[in-house]
């Protein structure tokens, strides 16, 4: 570990380290800094890739919405889901897998860091990844296929909900990989659920009854749904269960992942 490293952490030795500990603020604000570090030279590629992916798809798709009649407000969150799950998503899932291939959380273990800090500095860093792709996918959206600006805003918050759902929804799957098989195989369950298993891009009265089925109960699909509702200004009971679901599946995936990262234990 670098001196510089050991003293913005109070570290002197693994005596100090034991016995001395930061304030839970500074601890986030180190950490988010050192795993910010670790991909500051890939950042612009990832933020051109997370806006790229859902532009091209509402170019692609956004005449043939506009005139088969397709519903607007599912065309444009279906997208918004995209752009999360292309970005901030599987950016934590790959970085946890990577981390613990190749053996970086041994490092973050040496620190005197809480496990919480180094999660939601994680997941602050995958937040500051996904808001580009999908503030993009929204507002083009909006001016793509008519959505009016204030519903637009309103949805947002929401969005930014069913990111932080999903991210660490991704980052529990991340704890799992052991392997680079597996790292490679969940990534492309990812592909295969977001856009197979929830097909977010296709109105739910349009696919089988199964696939409606699992659109209900799997994170992408549940956060498309109620950005639908908030697009299209509906905001009753189904919109609420939606949102409470969405919040659920957070609360499980947090409590999941923290004790999957407890790298002191499982040393």
């Amino acid at each position: 570990m670098s001196s510089d490293v050991k003293t913005a952490f109070g570290m002197r030795d693994h005596t100090e380290a034991a016995t001395r500990h930061l304030p839970w603020h500074m601890q986030f604000r180190l950490l988010f800094r050192l795993l910010f570090t670790d991909i500051r030279q890939e950042a612009p590629f990832l933020i051109v890739f997370s806006m790229l992916v859902p532009l091209g798809l509402l170019w692609a798709l956004g005449t043939y919405v506009t005139e088969r009649g397709t519903d607007a407000a599912w065309f444009l969150a279906g997208n918004a889901v995209v752009a999360v799950s292309f970005s901030s998503v599987l950016f934590t899932l790959s970085r946890v897998a990577l981390m613990r291939l190749r053996q970086e959380l041994d490092f973050y273990a040496t620190l005197p860091v809480e496990r919480t800090a180094f999660l939601a500095a994680l997941f602050c860093l995958a937040q500051v990844a996904a808001l580009p792709g999908l503030t993009t996918s929204l507002v083009f959206g909006h001016w793509l296929v008519g959505i009016p600006f204030a519903q637009v805003v309103v949805a947002f918050p929401l969005a930014l909900l069913a990111a932080s759902s999903l991210t660490v929804v991704g980052a529990w799957v991340g704890t799992l990989v052991d392997s680079a098989g597996r790292l490679y195989l969940y990534t492309t369950m990812g592909y295969l659920i977001v856009l197979f298993l929830t097909p977010v891009m296709i109105p739910p009265d349009r696919v089988p009854p199964i696939l409606q089925w699992t659109l209900h109960l799997l994170p992408p699909g549940q956060a498309a749904l109620a950005l639908t509702e908030a697009l299209a200004g509906r905001f009753e009971q189904r919109f609420w269960l939606l949102v409470g679901a969405l919040t659920v599946w957070l609360v499980i995936a947090v409590v999941f992942a923290i004790r999957r990262l407890d790298w002191r234990r499982d040393a």
